[in-house]
Order: structure tokens, then C-alpha cells, then sequence
């Protein structure tokens, strides 16, 4: 999956990169992440970060494993589904950030892990 770089953080040793995807849904159509306002992005990319390094939200063997964080779809109201890629792409799982932490989903695994 490819996309625009927002930021890159260390966790466990590890450089992780969040990446926005190329299409974002909205609305039922796709729009290109360059129509997405900056700001929007940059709020997107911390929620992302702290939500990712919070243990409830994605357990340490998944962190160990992970690659890129992949945020597709994107709302106006600034939820969004974040995907974990290990090193080859392959998926481990996806994860929900809101504005309201008590709303954030854990992680769903992937089948093939």
C-alpha cells in the first residue's frame, strides 16, 4: 500500500511509518490524499501514533512485527481506520482512532499472520 508519509516514530526499537493512502474513501467516492486539509492529516498521524503505543489497543507481538501504519478510510470528523503492515506488507491487522479515545477499537488480527 502506498501513500504520503505524515510521520515516523520509534516504538520498541523499531521505525514505524504513518502513511496515508494514495485514495481515501469519502462519502462513497475517492478523493486523492492531497485534497485532505494538513491539519486534519497531522491531527490524524498523532492520534494514530498514541493510539498504536497504548497496550489495550494492539498487543507488543504485533508492535514487534510492525512495518507501516496505513490510515484508509479518513472522515471529515477525523476517524479513521488504520491498517499495521509487517516488513513485506502483508497485514497484521486494523485498528479504529477517534477523537474520543473510549472510542477507539482494538485491533482486529488478520487470518493470516
Amino acid at each position: 500500500m502506498s501513500g504520503q508519509l505524515l510521520k515516523q516514530f520509534v516504538c520498541q526499537t523499531r521505525g514505524i511509518s504513518i502513511v496515508l493512502a494514495d485514495m481515501v474513501p469519502s462519502q462513497g467516492f475517492y478523493r486523492p490524499v492531497e485534497a485532505v486539509n494538513s491539519a486534519i492529516k497531522n491531527d490524524v498521524a498523532r492520534k494514530t501514533e498514541a493510539a498504536f503505543k497504548m497496550p489495550e489497543m494492539v498487543p507488543e507481538k504485533i508492535k514487534s512485527r510492525t512495518d507501516k501504519l496505513v490510515i484508509t478510510p479518513l472522515d471529515k470528523n477525523k476517524h479513521a481506520t488504520v491498517s499495521v503492515l509487517d516488513e513485506s506488507g502483508d497485514e497484521l491487522g486494523k485498528f479504529h482512532v477517534t477523537d474520543d479515545p473510549a472510542l477507539q477499537e482494538p485491533i482486529r488480527t488478520s487470518q493470516k499472520k
